[in-house]
């Protein structure tokens, strides 16, 4: 018998439909871990997430003489699963909305700030960014970007219209431009607090401060973000600096 790191995903699946009970712990440990993710991208809590999983080996198990013998990826197979059972369980929870919900107008300069300076790494700013659009518009951006759906097999999947798609994609896309765009604006406004002592700007600093705010100010201005918005976002940075 070959190694269990040796073996491939479609020779267990074999064994599998065969009744071997062992084949099934393999696939599990194998993909447990990345199933999770996938189902928590959905449902937003990894309890619920791991339990779906494990929901899901279980009945993998209960119709594995039913398994198709022609799959060229049994991760892929496993993923979409996954993500099948996440969207039913959200069906079951009714949190698929029926409306677009609201994608917020505006963002808070304070808001931002920290959670600019809290989340240093890029993908947790982008993964905070996703999280803040409405349950469907995150749906649609998740299924899309993430997962590499069309629109046309997300639309069937949340059985909504392809047009509806693609403007949730646009709604999608211009709240996250804005919300990265000033999020990166905010953190490096944050670095000015260096300049600062005790709150007060050095007068060998303040034509630097001034550079800074005003550089900041015309690239929010371009991004749509309001007036005064660089300012405010940089009162936010040397405030949260200061603590």
């Amino acid at each position: 018998m070959q190694p269990n790191s040796t073996i491939t995903d479609e020779q267990l699946l074999g064994r599998l439909r065969a009744g071997d009970a062992s084949a099934l712990d393999v696939l599990f440990r194998r993909h447990y871990v990345d199933l999770c993710r996938v189902a928590n991208r959905y449902v937003q809590n990894e309890s619920q997430a791991e339990d779906l999983i494990q929901e899901l080996f279980a009945s993998v198990w209960e119709k594995r003489e039913k398994l198709p013998d022609d799959l060229s990826s049994v991760g892929a197979y496993l993923r979409r699963a996954a993500r099948n059972r996440s969207l039913n369980f959200l069906r079951d929870q009714n949190r698929i909305p029926v409306n677009d919900g609201e994608v917020p107008e505006s963002i808070s300069a304070g808001s931002l700030a920290s959670d600019a300076l809290e989340q240093d790494d890029l993908r947790q700013r982008i993964d905070g960014a996703i999280n803040r659009l409405p349950e469907r518009c995150r749906l649609v951006f998740t299924m899309s970007k993430i997962d590499d759906m069309s629109n046309r097999e997300i639309a069937e999947s949340l059985e909504i219209s392809p047009k509806t798609v693609e403007n949730q994609m646009t709604r999608a896309y211009r709240f996250l431009r804005e919300w990265l765009a000033i999020g990166l604006l905010i953190c490096l406004s944050a670095s000015v607090g260096q300049l600062l002592d005790g709150g007060r700007i050095h007068s060998k600093n303040t034509a630097q401060v001034c550079q800074t705010t005003f550089a900041i100010e015309k690239t929010t201005f371009v991004l749509g973000g309001g007036p005064n918005f660089g300012v405010n976002a940089l009162k936010a940075s040397l405030s949260l600096n200061r603590k």
